[in-house]
């Protein structure tokens, strides 16, 4: 797994042009996505992925964790990503694009999505790709 920026927000460096998991990733954005091919946070295996639920809404999030040592990494991807949507790759394809609503100071990331099975899927996606070391 590795998160990407967008090219929405404009930058510079080589871009990489992917399609999704499953179709409706995201609603207002056709593959394929331009993302940039250095990844913001890459590299680094991931603990373990799971759903939680927000009572006061219908929406999901899957929390993802890993080793105490990607906790300055997540740090400087959020803050320097704050307010921007970013993809999340597994393999050569993307799993989610979440907006980063907030800097995080954990070595966990938080994916928020629409419901339940779009976070079934998408942690399907996640399990799979760590299984296979992507």
């Amino acid at each position: 797994m590795s998160v990407h920026r967008t090219c929405i927000a404009d930058g510079k460096g080589e871009k990489l042009y992917l399609r999704y998991w499953f179709p409706d990733v995201n609603d207002s954005i056709p593959e394929p996505v331009c993302v940039f091919k250095t990844p913001e946070l890459g590299g680094v295996p991931f603990r373990s992925a799971n759903i939680t639920y927000d009572s006061g809404r219908a929406a999901a999030n899957i929390v993802v964790e890993f080793d105490e040592a990607a906790r300055p990494l997540i740090e400087k991807m959020t803050a320097r990503n704050l307010g921007n949507v970013v993809a999340i790759v597994v393999g050569d394809r993307i799993a989610s694009m979440p907006m980063i609503w907030k800097a995080y100071s954990d070595n966990k990331l938080l994916i928020v999505v629409r419901n339940k099975n779009e976070a079934a899927r998408i942690l399907n996606v996640l399990n799979s790709g760590a299984a296979e070391g992507k």
